[in-house]
C-alpha cells in the first residue's frame, strides 16, 4: 500500500495488504524480522515517520480479517523495531484510512475509514477530532473522503484545524498521491487521477500535477 524512506535508519519500512508491513534493513534480502508484530494486522493501510525524528512511526490497518478488532493502528520510537498499539480510535472510527505524523514526532493525524480525521499528542492513547474537515463520504465499497470530494485542506497548527485550499473549479481529477515538499512550505505534489495537467498556486500553497501516478512533476509558479 505504500511505505517511507527515513533519512536514517532503515532505507525502507514499508506497508502493504495481507501481510500488514515490514522493516527492511537490507534491500537484498527478506527482512530478517519478519512482518510487523505487536500488533500485528491482516492488512496495512498507510504509515508515516517524523521526519527530524525518524525512529518515530505510525501506522493504521485492520486486524483480523473481520475489521472489528481495534484499536487498529500503532506507534513506533525504535524506527519501527518495536510497536506500541494505539489506546484507542477516534469517534465513529472503522479502523484503515490515512496517517500522517508530525516532522517532530509531537501530533499524529489520523483520517480513519467512516470518521472524521483526528489528531492525538500523546501516542494514540486519545483523539480529538480536527477542525475545518467535511464529514465523510460512506459508500458500500468505501473510498476515501478526500478523493469522493477531490477537496484539498491545508494545517498550519499540527493538524488540529484545516482550511481548504482548491475550490469546485479546480478539483484536478481528484488524487491518489498528495505529499507536501520539506523544502519549500506551502509547496504540494498531487498524483491526479485524469490526464490533464494544470498547475495553479492555492492561497500560499503550490499544487503541480501529473499525467499519472508515476510521472510526479514539480513546478514553481509565478506570485
Amino acid at each position: 500500500m505504500g511505505g517511507v524512506s527515513p533519512p536514517e535508519g532503515p532505507p525502507l519500512l514499508s506497508i502493504m495488504g495481507d501481510l500488514c508491513g515490514m522493516r527492511h534493513d537490507r534491500l537484498d534480502v527478506s527482512p530478517e524480522r519478519g512482518k510487523f508484530e505487536n500488533p500485528a494486522c491482516a492488512s496495512g493501510d498507510d504509515i508515516d515517520l517524523a521526519y527530524k525524528k525518524p525512529n518515530v512511526l505510525a501506522r493504521v490497518g485492520t486486524y483480523p480479517w473481520d475489521d472489528k478488532k481495534s484499536p487498529r493502528g500503532a506507534v513506533s520510537s525504535d524506527g519501527g523495531i518495536t510497536w506500541k498499539q494505539f489506546g484507542s480510535e477516534p469517534a465513529g472510527s472503522a479502523g484503515s484510512g490515512s496517517i500522517a505524523v508530525s516532522a517532530d514526532g509531537a501530533v499524529v493525524l489520523w483520517a480513519p475509514r467512516d470518521a472524521r480525521a483526528a489528531y492525538s499528542r500523546d501516542g494514540g492513547a486519545t483523539w480529538v477530532t480536527a477542525a475545518g474537515l467535511p464529514d465523510p463520504v460512506k459508500v458500500p465499497d468505501w473510498g476515501p473522503w478526500f478523493l469522493r470530494l477531490a477537496a484539498f485542506f491545508r494545517s498550519d497548527d499540527g493538524g488540529e484545524s484545516f482550511v481548504r485550499i482548491n475550490d469546485d473549479q479546480h478539483q484536478y481529477g481528484g488524487s491518489h498521491v498528495i505529499t507536501g515538499d520539506p523544502r519549500v512550505y506551502g509547496r504540494v505534489y498531487l498524483g491526479p487521477l485524469g490526464a490533464a495537467r494544470p498547475r495553479d498556486r492555492i492561497r500560499r500553497t503550490e499544487v503541480a500535477t501529473a499525467r499519472s501516478r508515476s510521472e510526479l512533476v514539480s513546478s514553481r509558479t509565478a506570485r
